[in-house]
């Protein structure tokens, strides 16, 4: 991959088609095979020769807490907004757009709610990216929210994508009425069309249930349907006080 320079031997994650690096462990979708074999063309992106065809310009890293994101992530480990790291080509004097979606909400073969948006910025100078452990300077259309996926409802995929605006910086009215409904259900792909974003990097990885996601449920008031609850969450819906379930999905 880029990040490693061709250092290690990069292999196949055979579950997703996706290159592997040997070394730290990160997971780049580098080109169409790799994004349809992972499922991201079919669930994220249209299946259309633009990302059949697609091959990477660039490595896109996540930074969790100052530690390399990995093919599987735990909840609790991603919490905090990672640093967005690139390794590659960029056109220095463009502006990119940084996405990170869950397609697979409230579960994967059930995507009521596909997708969940995680986290979108806009406008970010070339320069931003390419420098070890900057953050990524631009607009914030979305805040980060971390991975919480329900109980039982088995991996989710987390797909970080960047892309390039081609039509420079993206209007700040435009982005907060296409938002305007929350993070859910939303299509990044429809996005990306609207604003004439041409994807340039895509990475992945997974993430399953652990007892942090319980707390972050109750900070976004959701109470996941009951094929999806914990057995604290089980309990506590038998509490006359507890809270009804709502429409918004689990992250």
């Amino acid at each position: 991959c880029f990040v490693c320079s061709g250092s290690v031997l990069q292999r196949q994650w055979q579950t997703m088609g996706a290159a592997l690096c040997g070394a730290c462990g990160s997971v780049h979708l580098v080109d169409g095979k790799a994004l349809t074999d992972a499922g991201v063309v079919g669930d994220v992106l249209p299946n259309k020769p633009t990302y059949t065809n697609f091959s990477a310009d660039c490595s896109l890293d996540l930074i969790f807490a100052g530690r390399r994101f990995k093919k599987t992530m735990t909840p609790a480990s991603t919490q905090v907004a990672p640093v967005v790291e690139v390794s590659g080509k960029l056109d220095a004097k463009g502006l990119y757009t940084f996405v990170l979606t869950d397609p697979d909400a409230p579960s994967r073969k059930d995507p009521l709610f596909r997708e969940f948006v995680h986290h979108v910025i806009v406008d970010i100078p070339a320069a931003a990216l390419l420098h070890p452990g900057s953050k990524a300077v631009g607009r914030e259309v979305l805040g980060y929210v971390g991975p919480a996926p329900p109980y039982n409802s088995g991996p989710h995929r987390y797909v970080a994508m960047l892309f390039l605006q081609s039509r420079g910086e993206v209007s700040k009215a435009a982005t907060a009425s296409y938002f305007a409904s929350g993070r859910v259900p939303h299509r990044i792909a429809e996005f990306a069309s609207m604003f004439d974003l041409k994807l340039v990097a895509v990475s992945l990885f997974q993430a399953e249930w652990d007892s942090t996601c319980d707390e972050s449920h109750k900070k976004i008031k959701f109470v996941p349907p009951m094929q999806y609850r914990s057995p604290t969450q089980l309990a506590e819906s038998q509490k006359p006080s507890a809270a009804p379930s709502v429409a918004e999905p689990a992250k």
